[in-house]
């Protein structure tokens, strides 16, 4: 009787055991489960934003170069007589206050595509006053590309943020006045000789070729 009610309890606590390693099982596939998604979620974030840096970069050098293409236009325009000069503001290049017509420059003012803000004008005192040679973007953030620039932007690579990569137009130098050339100097090192007034009064040397 007593073996009897013993086995019983055996076989009723049988399923309960297989229950509870069931369970246990399916907690950790499910953590398992979580932590799959989790990690394929970060990485398609990080790629995701990847990918949009590295289209607002392309942009931004699309658009930079807009503007130093536009500096260039308004620099070697000439208005009245009036040319060989770089704009005051970005507006400038929209509306040219020279010309009495409505001269664009630029198509359209461009925002900084890093920060969806205005870009930071490059002034020829290098502070907020002068003349425009150029716009830099204001993003801290480091680029993707490091070389491979085309000539006029040789200086953007290994740059380690986006405000080092400056949209600059540099004008032609202005030709210096030539410089009268001085008398030769003789072989040997000697002083030329320095020509002496002639004294009417002195006799003069005969020429033996007459």
């Amino acid at each position: 009787m007593e073996f009897q009610l013993l086995k019983e309890a055996r076989l009723d606590h049988r399923p309960l055991k297989i229950l509870a390693g069931q369970q246990g099982i399916s907690l950790l596939l499910i953590l398992i489960m979580v932590a799959i998604v989790s990690l394929s979620a970060a990485v398609a974030g990080s790629t995701w934003r990847t990918i949009m840096q590295r289209s607002k970069e392309a942009e931004l050098l699309f658009r930079g170069d807009q503007y130093r293409r536009a500096i260039e236009s308004y620099f070697k325009s000439a208005h009245g007589g009036r040319a060989g000069q770089l704009p005051t503001e970005l507006d400038n290049l929209l509306r040219d206050p020279r010309s009495p017509d409505a001269r664009r420059h630029i198509r359209r003012l461009f925002l900084d595509p890093m920060t969806g803000e205005e870009f930071e004008p490059i002034r020829e005192a290098g502070g907020t006053i002068g003349r425009i040679r150029g716009v830099r973007s204001k993003s801290e953030l480091e680029p993707f590309k490091k070389d491979g620039f085309a000539k006029e932007y040789d200086k953007f690579k290994d740059a380690t943020s986006y405000q080092s990569w400056e949209f600059v137009y540099e004008p032609p130098k202005q030709p210096g006045k030539p410089k009268v050339p001085s008398a030769a100097t003789p072989p040997g090192g000697a002083s030329p000789s320095i020509l002496q007034p002639v004294n009417p009064l002195a006799p003069q040397p005969s020429n033996p070729t007459r």
